[in-house]
């Protein structure tokens, strides 16, 4: 069932009922699962993939508890297949897609990469969240944070903090070597990924407690 919330002026949010919690949340914060051709369970992060649905809250443990409690065959009918990974398939899933999104900012020319171009767009205050290595060095990350402060009480706006992928992880993404840190420009595939990566680290936080994505309030 959808169910429309949270009206603002013409703006409505879609709104779907968590298999496991049945909570109304709404789809952002929410990953839909449908049966492929062979009855197996497999996520539909886009939204797109034909054939009933049906949501989970998009935490791990909520999906780990969906598949322990053999929900979804509950739900599809005895043909399901289940698998046991799914949990696991899910994070890797959304890893993905959060690096599939920056690879397309940075084709698109909206990432800037290399720790004094960085500080230099800071400085012109044309970012709109910085994005480190996991394994950045903490005096690295003091440099440039005090950048961020810094355009930030001059009149910019929140700066939002990436720091869940390791530099191999971006420089693969960004087809680049060594990436330590980066600038997203403000864009539209700019807010896709702050959205995928806020997805991913909704989806693992409770299993790591430290969210990897945030605004730099000044």
């Amino acid at each position: 069932m959808v169910r429309m919330a949270n009206c603002t002026g013409d703006q409505r949010v879609a709104e779907r009922n968590c298999l496991v919690t049945h909570r109304n949340l709404p789809n952002s914060q929410l990953v839909r699962f449908v049966l492929d051709p062979n009855n197996e369970v497999v996520a539909d992060l886009k939204n797109k993939l034909p054939g009933q649905g049906v949501w989970i809250t998009a935490s791990q443990s909520i999906v780990c508890e969906a598949v322990t409690k053999d929900l979804l065959k509950q739900y599809f009918g005895d043909k399901t297949i289940t698998s046991k990974d799914l949990p696991h398939i899910v994070a890797t899933l959304l890893t993905a897609d959060s690096l599939r999104t920056l690879s397309l900012a940075k084709k698109a020319g909206q990432i800037i990469s290399g720790f004094d171009k960085v500080k230099k767009a800071l400085q012109n205050r044309g970012v709109m969240a910085l994005i480190h290595a996991s394994d950045a060095s903490d005096n690295g990350l003091k440099k440039i944070a005090g950048s961020s402060l810094a355009a930030q009480t001059t009149g910019g706006a929140d700066i939002f903090t990436i720091a869940r992928f390791s530099r191999s992880e971006l420089s693969l993404a960004l087809g680049q070597s060594n990436v330590v840190h980066a600038a997203l420009l403000p864009s539209e595939i700019g807010h896709q990924l702050i959205s995928a990566v806020t997805k991913l680290d909704r989806y693992l936080q409770k299993n790591d407690s430290t969210p990897s994505v945030g605004a730099e309030n000044g």
